[in-house]
């Protein structure tokens, strides 16, 4: 049995602190032999287990260096976002969000620097634009929902940055057929305007999240977030607007 396979089965059985040990242990022997993405992969999960024992700090290190190993084995974006959305409420709570933005932003610009070999076929070319576009949104919204749980006041990290971000990933989704996760980051975008007071832009958003809740045929989150938008209409007293949307939501 490896030790790839022992962390595995010890994950499997609930063993974590057991798991991430051996995790680490393969994550070495893995490095050792020059194999630095399954390395990263490794301490990725062993941060996950760290994360569950509620080891924050030992989850932050395993991630920090399972990001180094991963980014240096040219791993590609999408298999990235994972590791960084499993980070993130880790680096909330030890209020450092910087790292993982600064890691988002790095990869987000190398995958928007991409340039296809003009030799591709017109339909390979918009295949590939189309997957680097939806890497490009989880990444937006997993960096939306970072700063979002810790806003600051400098320019990027904001609230305003959030909301902004938040809405760039919602609408990229929507382009891309993906209503689902466009319409949860509406929903997102919206409950960030309305704490901030702005209900315009909350309503706004909470009705495309109601749209794509309906496109994606996902009738419990529609119902959450339309009672949501009709709790809204009705404080800022635009009741005709909330009686439509009942009848909406009924139909």
């Amino acid at each position: 049995e490896s030790a790839l396979e022992r962390a595995e089965r010890e994950q499997t059985q609930g063993d974590l602190a057991e798991a991430a040990a051996s995790y680490l242990e393969a994550a070495r022997g893995f490095e050792e032999t020059g194999a630095l993405q399954d390395a990263g992969f490794a301490m990725a999960e062993a941060a996950m287990c760290a994360q569950q024992l509620g080891d924050v700090d030992g989850a932050h290190a395993a991630f920090i260096a399972s990001l180094a190993r991963l980014r240096a084995a040219d791993t590609p974006a999408e298999n990235l976002t994972p590791v960084l959305s499993a980070w993130a409420p880790v680096a909330a709570e030890l209020d450092a969000t910087a790292v993982v933005l600064d890691h988002i932003d790095a990869i987000v610009a190398q995958v928007e620097a991409v340039v296809d070999a003009d030799d591709l076929s017109e339909a390979l070319a918009e295949r590939r634009g189309n997957e680097r576009r939806h890497v490009i949104a989880s990444l937006d919204d997993a960096a939306a929902r970072l700063i979002a749980s810790a806003p600051q006041s400098e320019p990027g990290r904001s609230v305003d940055a959030a909301m902004a971000r938040g809405m760039k990933a919602a609408e990229s989704y929507g382009a891309l057929g993906d209503f689902s996760n466009a319409a949860f980051g509406f929903w997102l975008v919206g409950e960030l305007a309305s704490d901030h007071g702005k209900m315009d832009e909350a309503i706004w958003a909470l009705e495309s999240a109601v749209e794509g809740f309906g496109l994606a045929r996902n009738r419990d989150r529609r119902a959450e977030v339309g009672g949501r938008l009709v709790g809204l209409l009705r404080e800022s007293g635009q009741d005709a607007r909330a009686d439509e949307v009942v009848a909406q939501l009924a139909s």
